[in-house]
This record gives C-alpha cells, structure tokens and sequence, in this order.
C-alpha cells in the first residue's frame, strides 16, 4: 500500500524546479504605451537641454562661427556681473543688475503675494455667504490673458489719462510716470514726503524703481487667485474636529492660526513657494508687456526691460542677447544655464529649510 504523498495525480504534483525558478513573462504591451510620452519628452525637453548647452559653447549667431568653450560663462563673471564705473569703485554690470532687478522682482512677488492669499484665503474659509462668487472674482485675473490683462495696467497707470493719478490729484498729491519712472521707489517716496528732490537722495541699491514695483503690483495681481485657490484646498482638507476643539478649549482665532493651521499648513506653503518663485524667475511676458518695448540698447536697438534698464531682470536680459544684439545666442544660453543653476540651487534651499521629512508625515 503507498503512502498518501506517493500518489501520482495531476492535481497534487510539486512543481519542478526548473518551474519555480521561471521568470515571469514580460509584457511588452506596457512599454507601447509610455512610448508616445518619452518620446515628446526627449524630443521637447531633454534635446533642448542638451543643444542648449551645446551652443552655450560657441560663438553663435544666425549659426556656429567659433568654437569658445567655456569663455561665454567666463565673461558672465569676469565682465558682465561686476564692472568698474570710472571712478575707482565696483558697480553691477549687465548681469549683476539683471539679478538685482531679478532679486527685487521675486522678493516682492512671492512674499507679498502668498502672506496675501493665506490671509483672503483663510477668510473665505471661514465666510459662508458668496464664498463662490468670491473665489470667482478672485481666480478671474489668473485666467485672463497675460497680455490683455497688462494693457488694463497700462490704461489705469497712464501718466495723462491714467486713474491712478486721477486719485492723486484728488488726495491733493503730484502725479507720477509710474511704468516710465526710473527713480527707485524709496526715493520718490522720501522725495514726496520731505520735499527733497528725489535726484538728491537716490542710489541704485535703495530697492525697485517705481516702474518695477507697478510690474510686481501686476504680477501680485495676476497670481493671487491661484495662490488663493491652493491654500483653500489645504484649509479645506484640516480635521474639523481638530478645529472644533480649539474652539472648545477657549483658543482664539489667533492662537488657532498660530498653532495649529500654519503649522499644518506648511506643506502648501512650501509648495506655492517653490512654485511662484520658479514662476516670478521666469517671467517676461508681464514686463515685456508693460514696459511696451524697453530701453535704447548700446548698439541703438530697442531692448526690452525699460525705463533705463530698471526692470531688465534676466529673462528679458536672456531676450536681448538673442534677438538684439549680434552673434550673442551662445551668450544668451549661457545665462539660461545661469538662470538654471539659480533655481536649481534656490529650490534645493527651499527644501532644506522648510521642506523636512517630518513635517509632511
């Protein structure tokens, strides 16, 4: 008689080693369908890169003409970021003011634009009646076109028929140029307020000249609905009970934001950081619209980045080496591979101090 485990069947037979060492069979199928994608990402985005970079080695204009290494990045520091003004002391060059314009431009943006949307947003939380129409008017500028939105701006700040110097003159103020206004904005306003003229008390490190800050006033007011929306998704998505607590345990209003949204809403604060920062870094079409062309270049073309250079930031400072000056392509790319290394190296930043491990668990 045979033991049980001896039986021979179809059914109980222990599969062969070779069979359990068997691979499963790849299905080829997948790979077919992430095709289309990889291949619009090298063909758009990996490529570019690449021949970026590639012609950020030569002297290019219409098409290579001399092989220089490294030398455009080389001149963007050694010749461009910090020059001799004549007088024996060191001023921004081309480069160095297009970052301070860049620094003067991104500060004021995204600082003043998210304090801004966590407070509305917060408050339309917290409101039942028109909550809807409300967010509507808000998200209304982000969804209007870039351009057609900076010809209001220009109607509204125009020195002759503009209504902000018509509210001015009725506050009894003098009217101002706004977008065609040099004068750093300190300037003007100690100018205002102590009568001094603003010539006397200005220099190129008190801050944004009055055109750059109506140009920040237009960015704040183009991106706020959008920053406004994403903080109403991260207060929606807060425990209630968390919330209904604090209100149980005599917390006020101000100790709740404190202590328990900020913190919890650090992650979405995080991400519209990185977000607007990137966003304000790539800017032009806002201040090639606004300022209507630009300046008068060296070589006698109009640039964009006008009155004087004072909103020149370095997208549009990217603009004028391509399009306007000659045989300077391959310096153009060399500072969008700088403008790269600056976002690279400010998100990175922004994820060190903010963006630990913990705080998203």
């Amino acid at each position: 008689m045979k033991a049980p485990g001896a039986m021979h069947g179809s059914g109980n037979a222990a599969p062969s080693a070779p069979a359990r060492r068997r691979k499963p069979r790849t299905d080829w199928s997948a790979y077919l369908y992430v095709f289309p994608a990889t291949v619009l990402l090298l063909v758009f985005s990996i490529w570019p890169l690449f021949f970026g970079f590639w012609i950020s080695l030569w002297k290019w204009g219409i098409g290579p003409q001399k092989f220089v290494g490294f030398a455009n990045y080389a001149a963007i520091f050694t010749r461009d970021l910090v020059q001799d003004n004549g007088a024996g002391t060191l001023a921004p060059g081309p480069i160095g003011q297009a970052l301070l314009n860049t620094a003067y431009y991104v500060a004021g943006s995204v600082a003043v634009s998210i304090v801004l949307a966590f407070v509305l947003a917060y408050l339309l939380f917290r409101i039942k009646t028109f909550r809807n129409t409300l967010q509507s008017l808000f998200f209304l500028p982000y969804a209007t076109t870039i351009v057609a939105s900076a010809l209001v701006f220009i109607w509204i700040f125009d020195p002759q028929r503009g209504i902000a110097n018509a509210v001015l003159k009725g506050l009894g103020l003098p009217a101002q140029t706004w977008l065609l206004d040099p004068t750093p904005a300190a300037a003007r306003f100690i100018s205002l307020v102590t009568g001094t003229p603003a010539a006397e008390v200005a220099n190129p490190y008190m801050g944004p000249s009055v055109a750059m800050c109506v140009v920040i006033l237009f960015n704040i007011w183009n991106t706020l609905g959008f920053s406004i929306m994403i903080y109403l998704s991260g207060l929606a998505s807060l425990p209630a009970e968390l919330l209904d607590a604090c209100a149980l345990d005599g917390a006020g209003e101000r100790q709740t934001i404190r202590h328990i949204v900020l913190p919890l809403m650090k992650p979405t604060t995080l991400f519209l950081l990185m977000y607007s920062t990137v966003h304000s870094f790539k800017s032009f079409t806002p201040i090639f619209s606004l300022t209507q062309g630009g300046f008068s270049g060296g070589n006698g073309t109009q640039e964009a980045g006008g009155p004087l250079g004072t909103t020149n930031v370095l997208t549009t400072e990217i603009f004028n080496n391509f399009y306007q000056r000659q045989d300077q392509v391959g310096y153009a790319s060399a500072v969008s591979f700088l403008l790269l290394a600056l976002l690279i190296t400010l998100t990175l930043v922004q994820f060190r101090l903010l963006g630990r491990r913990s705080d998203f668990d």
